[in-house]
């Protein structure tokens, strides 16, 4: 029996769909259907697609819609994306997308009308489809108490070629090399890492988190500030920088970020944390669960395969669901909202880089501000400018104290003639145990 597919969207991910369905190696993805691809909607009509593909192109999702059995969304953005699955969905069409933004932020809508429906929706491309986090997230019995992931694989590759390279550099790089879009603002600004950890948290915690409220409450903070110079002074210390995504049980509240950290690597206070081997396009997820212990998840996250290789097993759980006459029914987007907890009284320890002019007392200047908000100082490291008053970085190394007064010590930092642009802040995140 033959299955039809409609494709939304003919992008990368898209079009690597499309050439695995119609390339004859994944026509038999279900024992009991065979697969084909029925149309291809395209936005704009004038740009040019691969040969193979033209057969299928169409503007008009009603066509598409009129012709599959299942629709794979691949469109990205919100809108018209949300209105097309809610209007498959309720057609009866099985449901497969990559859209982390519209799960993030309409899980509940879509979910409860899959329900509704009798039909099945799969999202495991939006968040860690190398991984397949999702799926074990969703199946797992275990009280999970904590989730550390790097989960924008874009922003990995381009710290890691910082060690050597500058960001612009590295981006351009990426692009060449099909790991970052011609348009990276969401992947280095750790909106697309937020929407996934939305995600993650949500399906960890079987409560809501709504990547609005971290928006909204500034816990997400991308690479856009780090610069080459960081990673000389974390290699002093023993770090390495990444940005992470992490999500934490507080009791009855929820620490959940987006951050560049520094990590420990062989350090003698902080050990090696699980995830600064974690290079290059990679990404990782540690999953800390009250019966299960600590576990390591790594996988592929940047460019075509990996995203089409998550969409490829969605599809083949849709059609082994279809032929069971079964639905996998998922209720944690209609569970209360995670409370957040305030971030400003958690504890941190980290460093403060600024930039300031090469001259006396410029660092003791800094220093006295530090100081005076309750920051306790260990290692400073400083890189001298070749002539005086150049505008060279410092990095301040501080003991355990609020967020808060770190907070208020970034703020004077900025206020002062002495340092040259917004100072900026790195919290050590130690090794998980």
């Amino acid at each position: 029996m033959w299955v039809k597919v409609g494709i939304l969207g003919a992008g990368t991910v898209g079009s690597g769909v499309f050439e695995s369905l119609t390339s004859g190696h994944f026509r038999r993805i279900s024992d009991s259907y065979s697969v084909g691809v029925s149309k291809v909607l395209i936005k704009n009509s004038e740009k040019a697609r691969s040969r193979d593909m033209q057969p299928y192109l169409t503007t008009s999702f009603n066509e598409v819609l009129e012709e599959s059995d299942i629709v794979i969304e691949l469109m990205g953005g919100i809108n018209p994306a949300m209105e097309y699955m809610l209007e498959a969905i309720r057609k009866g069409k099985g449901v497969i997308t990559a859209n982390k933004a519209v799960i993030a932020s309409h899980g509940k809508e879509l979910f409860e009308q899959a329900v509704q429906s009798g039909t099945n929706i799969r999202f495991g491309a939006a968040a860690g489809g190398g991984l397949q986090l999702v799926d074990r997230l969703f199946s797992s019995a275990d009280n999970i108490r904590k989730v550390q992931m790097i989960i924008n694989a874009t922003s990995n590759y381009v710290l890691t070629g910082m060690k050597n390279l500058q960001f612009q550099e590295v981006i351009a790089e990426a692009q060449r090399l099909g790991y970052a879009e011609q348009d990276y603002h969401s992947d280095i600004s750790g909106i697309d890492s937020a929407y996934k950890l939305a995600i993650v948290a949500t399906l960890a915690f079987n409560q809501v988190v709504d990547p609005r409220k971290l928006f909204e409450s500034g816990r997400v903070r991308g690479i856009e500030d780090v610069i080459r110079e960081d990673f000389e002074a974390a290699r002093q210390f023993g770090f390495d920088i990444k940005l992470l995504a992490i999500a934490e049980k507080n009791q009855e509240t929820y620490d959940i970020r987006v951050e560049p950290c520094f990590v420990p690597v062989g350090n003698k206070q902080y050990g090696t944390h699980q995830l600064a081997e974690v290079h290059g396009v990679f990404n990782a997820a540690i999953i800390d669960g009250q019966l299960s212990g600590i576990q390591k998840f790594e996988g592929r996250g940047a460019g075509k395969e990996p995203t089409t290789s998550a969409v490829l097993y969605d599809l083949k759980k849709v059609l082994d669901n279809m032929a069971k006459g079964k639905i996998d029914e998922i209720h944690s987007w209609s569970n209360p909202p995670a409370s957040i907890s305030d971030m400003d009284t958690s504890v941190v320890t980290g460093c403060i880089r600024t930039v300031s002019s090469d001259r006396p007392l410029t660092v003791h200047y800094i220093t006295g501000i530090l100081g005076h908000e309750g920051l306790n100082l260990g290692n400073v490291y400083q890189k001298r400018g070749i002539h005086s008053g150049d505008f060279t970085p410092d990095w301040f190394f501080f003991d355990p104290i609020s967020l808060d007064a770190v907070h208020r010590a970034l703020s004077k930092l900025e206020a002062s003639d002495f340092v040259q642009g917004k100072p900026v802040f790195y919290r050590i995140e130690p090794e998980l145990k």
